[in-house]
């Protein structure tokens, strides 16, 4: 340790870190003039100053903090993974001077949940991760309960099913169901539609969604004409879209995702059905946006335009679906683990934990004003989009 004591003009500036005692500065003045070699001795001794002040800046700990994250990074779905991993690792770029040393331990899920769970395992018995982070309802509902278990504070993004925020250690930062049907809802009855059919993937978020849809169509004066269950991996789907067809409605909602989302698309428009389509995050879960030039839908809440711009320049490209959640969801554990540690040591799960659950008025990569409430929820508001020129575009 170094601790300097800096004389100038009879004032004393202390800093704690160094034990080299600086003389007055007219001392210095008339030292340099009588001698060129204490002239060095004087740059010897302000380089001092300033490495003490370095070390001043470093982190008073050097214990790392481990975040485990598992994410489809493979498969279908690996476009929409590795976005949420670029979110994260540029948070993680961003941290500046921070308590703990931090780093990101990522697996591949391939967003199925048997390897979740077996991801998730390995992150917390051999990386030892002091936060889990996951990608999705069906993943996500795996990694609830084994971080509940081990009371290890998960963060998932992109989950629409809120059972995952389920427990006390387990949140969601994601536009919830309802706000999205709200929206949609308001849509349809904005352009005059009366009579709908809903198309969904058996997988939790997706049924999340259409559960809310139905409910809120009941007291919307839309009326629901069909409603069509696929499974997935299930690639011939004429029979559900003959049977909708048949009930004559005025627009499909279609809850569904790569690759069932594009198929169904395909044999839809094969039957020579022109019927309008429309979504709830689909045409966002497609590699192929194109299919849906023109249509209108309802998406989560927008990145803010400085997350889009620093997306862009870290990586060339605009963020996917979910990105700025994944960035966001660093942020808010690491200022849990910031404001919760006392001294040098880790804080507690527990700190962590309650740390998150007092988050008020966060700014973040998705909204100005978010907060985290009692069922581990972050909300944030939906928005109306439309495919143009193929990529989403935010209809204000």
């Amino acid at each position: 340790m170094y601790r300097i004591i800096l004389l100038f003009q009879n004032t004393k500036f202390d800093i704690d870190d160094t034990n080299v005692a600086l003389p007055s500065t007219h001392l210095i003045v008339r030292a340099a003039m009588q001698n060129t070699i204490k002239i060095v001795a004087v740059l010897v001794v302000l380089a001092l100053i300033a490495f003490g002040i370095s070390l001043i800046s470093r982190p008073k700990s050097d214990t790392t903090v481990v975040l485990g994250a598992t994410l489809p990074l493979t498969g279908d779905l690996a476009f929409l993974g590795e976005g949420y991993r670029n979110g994260m690792n540029l948070a993680l770029s961003e941290l500046g001077d921070t308590k703990f040393k931090y780093k990101i331990v990522f697996e591949d899920d391939k967003f199925d949940p048997a390897t979740g769970a077996t991801t998730a395992n390995k992150l917390i018995s051999v990386d030892h991760a002091d936060g889990l982070f996951s990608f999705g309802s069906p993943v996500g509902n795996v990694v609830s309960p084994l971080a509940q278990k081990n009371n290890i504070v998960h963060i998932n993004g992109i989950a629409s099913d809120q059972n995952v925020a389920k427990g006390d250690y387990n949140f969601v930062h994601w536009t919830p169901p309802y706000e999205e049907s709200k929206l949609l809802i308001s849509e349809l009855q904005k352009r005059g539609i009366s009579r709908v059919a809903i198309f969904v993937t058996n997988q939790p978020g997706a049924l999340a969604v259409a559960d809310q849809v139905s409910t809120d169509l009941k007291t919307s004066g839309i009326q629901l004409v069909g409603y069509e269950t696929i499974n997935p991996g299930e690639t011939d789907m004429r029979s559900h879209v003959a049977k909708v067809a048949g009930s004559k409605p005025d627009m499909y909602i279609l809850l569904s995702m790569s690759p069932e989302l594009e198929i169904l698309t395909k044999q839809i428009k094969e039957q020579g059905i022109t019927t309008p389509l429309t979504s709830i995050e689909s045409f966002e879960w497609t590699t192929q946006p194109q299919m849906f030039e023109g249509m209108w839908y309802i998406n989560a809440a927008d990145p803010s335009p400085a997350f889009v711009e620093k997306y862009k320049t870290a990586y060339g490209q605009s963020p996917t679906v979910g990105a700025a959640n994944g960035y966001d969801a660093v942020m808010l554990f690491v200022h849990a683990v910031e404001t919760s540690a006392q001294g040098t040591g880790k804080p507690s799960e527990e700190d962590i934990k309650n740390a998150l659950l007092n988050v008020r008025d966060y700014s973040g990569a998705v909204g100005e004003h978010l907060s985290v409430d009692r069922d581990g929820l972050i909300v944030s508001k939906a928005v109306v989009r439309i495919i143009k020129d193929g990529k989403p575009v935010t209809v204000k």
